[in-house]
């Protein structure tokens, strides 16, 4: 044929170099490696062959025979492989590879992300191209669950918290945690922070999570930290709008520090017994706790659509976005006493959400009195003061 120079299909290489050139995320790079690998895992197990060699062979009969049946099938029959556990496959991981483990059941949260993207491998490297009306009949792929609440990690407690904190050398880990615990934000975009993320005039100081470093487009936006924390990132900090504050020098991978902070929270998290792990391996508490922590805290001084909210889960974002800045600052403001982590600083957050009212109060009252022109008119009096402070307090305790 005239165009048989030009491939229909890209290499491996070129696949993962087109990852990467559209999210510029090493984290969505890594994400996407390891999809592809579970996939590989299971043509290797099941049928003993090469991912691509099985690709191969499927491209050659659905020319010939224009189904795509058997395609299906076959990723129907990874789908069901994929939630099993599988103890005779082992896969390396960690700092240089050095860790062996089984491959372990994936949790049917995680089974949309991962088709997704052995989806796209198969018709960009395999050639195969897929349409939603087939999957939908012949793979039954579950929603994945978006709720802070879901069954497989657990927020960590104040006191968990606390605990993981004390035994914790590391003061750039120490910030990290609290950075978390106020931000939701997950260890790969915490890691992404630059200074010029980063807007110290605000109050409480906010960060702002870029599209191109969160994991989803929904998951940009502003989020607040404690003043505490605050503190401590400040001390990270070198003025430098480029400098990423928790990396140990700028050019380090993300990959790279995400693993020195799950090695330094596994050693504290070991040291308490915080080891038990769900169904399909994983340890319950492990560092997305920071986020789920939040999530809850969130929701206990708000409600759960306003935690949805902050989190940017796709549920309740839609109404969280029609609150005005000023509105999304009082709901953390209100929620600063739940998300404090040791006893003094949730005394000092008391403290400020205390001062906070009054000051409110002291600016409503002022308020009243200018728009009744009473000091124009010099009938101010004591009693007068008292009365029209007894009735805001009234009104404010009503409206809260």
């Amino acid at each position: 044929m005239a165009l048989d120079y030009i491939p229909d299909t890209i290499t491996e290489e070129q696949f993962f170099d087109k990852v990467f050139a559209k999210t510029k995320s090493q984290r969505a790079l890594t994400t996407t490696v390891t999809h592809i690998r579970h996939f590989k895992f299971y043509c290797k197990d099941v049928y003993k062959k090469e991912a691509i060699e099985i690709l191969q062979d499927l491209k050659d009969h659905v020319a010939k025979t224009q189904s795509i049946a058997k395609v299906l099938t076959f990723l129907d029959g990874w789908r069901r492989w994929a939630l099993k556990e599988h103890p005779d496959v082992k896969y390396r991981f960690g700092k240089d590879f050095r860790n062996e483990r089984a491959l372990g059941a994936l949790h049917s949260n995680s089974l949309k992300a991962y088709f997704s993207g052995i989806r796209k491998y198969v018709h960009q490297v395999g050639g195969i191209r897929l349409y939603d009306e087939g999957i939908k009949m012949s793979l039954d792929l579950p929603e994945a669950r978006s709720s802070f609440e879901a069954e497989d990690i657990a927020p960590l407690t104040a006191k968990q918290a606390r605990l993981i904190i004390e035994n914790t050398n590391s003061a750039q880990a120490i910030s990290f945690y609290h950075f978390m615990n106020d931000t939701a934000f997950r260890e790969a975009e915490a890691i992404a922070v630059q200074e010029k993320n980063i807007n110290w005039q605000a109050d409480p100081v906010e960060v702002y999570l870029e599209e191109a470093k969160s994991k989803g487009k929904r998951t940009k936006g502003w989020r607040y930290l404690r003043p505490e924390t605050a503190q401590r990132l400040k001390l990270l900090c070198n003025g430098d709008p480029e400098h990423f504050p928790f990396k140990d020098y700028d050019t380090q991978t993300i990959v790279n520090k995400a693993h020195n902070y799950l090695s330094q929270f596994r050693r504290a998290t070991n040291l308490l017994g915080l080891t038990e792990k769900t169904s399909t391996g994983r340890f319950k508490i492990n560092l997305h706790s920071w986020r789920k922590r939040c999530g809850t805290e969130f929701a206990k001084a708000n409600d759960e659509a306003a935690a949805h909210g902050y989190l940017r889960h796709k549920k309740d974002l839609g109404q969280y976005m029609l609150y005005t800045s000023d509105e999304k600052r009082d709901m953390f403001l209100k929620a600063m006493t739940c998300l404090a982590i040791d006893e003094v600083d949730k005394e000092k957050a008391k403290t400020s959400a205390e001062r906070k009212k009054t000051i409110e109060l002291e600016k409503t009252i002022d308020e009243k009195l200018r728009d009744a022109k009473l000091k124009e008119n010099n009938l101010i009096t004591p009693e007068l003061i008292t009365k029209i402070a007894q009735l805001v307090k009234d009104d404010i305790s009503i409206r809260a």
